[in-house]
């Protein structure tokens, strides 16, 4: 694999591009892109989503909000 660790933590593992985790985040970027409606704002944040460690804290930051978010329009 092509990805590297600084001090052998895992939760500082660069995210390669071609991993499933990678494609599960940009999964999450659309989804948080279209619940604010603001492009620049979620890029950003995104942009800082580099490390395994950065993912967990983006997937944790968002899914409570997408969920919140899901059921909110599930109910229409």
């Amino acid at each position: 694999m092509s990805e590297t660790r600084a001090h052998g933590r895992p939760e500082e593992e660069i995210i390669s591009d071609r991993t499933p985790l990678r494609v599960f985040l940009y999964s999450l970027r659309k989804a948080h892109r279209e619940f604010t409606g603001d492009a620049n704002l979620v890029q950003e944040r995104f942009a800082r989503v580099v490390t395994r460690g950065d993912a967990r804290e983006y997937i944790v930051e968002l899914l409570p909000r997408l969920l919140e978010e899901w059921h909110k329009r599930s109910r229409r």
